[in-house]
């Protein structure tokens, strides 16, 4: 998983993908296996195989087994899929515990921004993956893919 961000952070899509999937055979806990299937969108996403990306994530969605409450992880993945809309998506992320409300809002930004710049608004992704690094920092996964995104978007990429 966490070699599948690294390759995703230097765009090699193709080896990212392989490494979510690999990962996504080995986890048996549900999160991980969300990351890795949301991960996994994202890449075929961007190299124009989003609607395989959503028949396999469909399929995941339709045999996983959610918490009993508080299903943040499946509420990202509805995300990418477009069956949760963006509001509904932050409003998923509130929590009462600061710590892991800053994180939800953090990956949401990132998930948010992957899209826009995915769907080509690049104004908009700027903004959602720069709220994603200042409240995730470069040290987590997703804010150093925030933070990778940024700058291929600044570099024109």
């Amino acid at each position: 998983e966490l070699r599948g961000c690294l390759r995703y952070d230097l765009a090699q899509w193709n080896e990212s993908l392989g490494d979510f999937a690999r990962a996504y055979t080995l986890y048996q806990e549900v999160p991980s296996k969300d990351f890795c299937m949301i991960r996994a969108w994202l890449v075929r996403a961007r190299t124009g195989r989003e609607t395989e990306g959503t028949n396999l994530a469909r399929g995941w969605l339709g045999q996983r087994k959610p918490p009993a409450t508080d299903d943040w992880d499946g509420a990202l993945l509805k995300y990418v899929l477009g069956d949760l809309t963006e509001p509904n998506l932050f409003a998923a992320a509130q929590n009462p515990d600061a710590a892991k409300k800053k994180l939800r809002e953090g990956k949401a930004w990132f998930l948010s921004g992957s899209k826009k710049a995915i769907a080509g608004d690049v104004e908009g992704a700027k903004k959602a993956l720069q709220k994603a690094l200042d409240l995730l920092g470069a040290g987590s996964p997703d804010g150093a893919s925030a933070k990778a995104e940024l700058e291929r978007i600044n570099a024109g990429k």
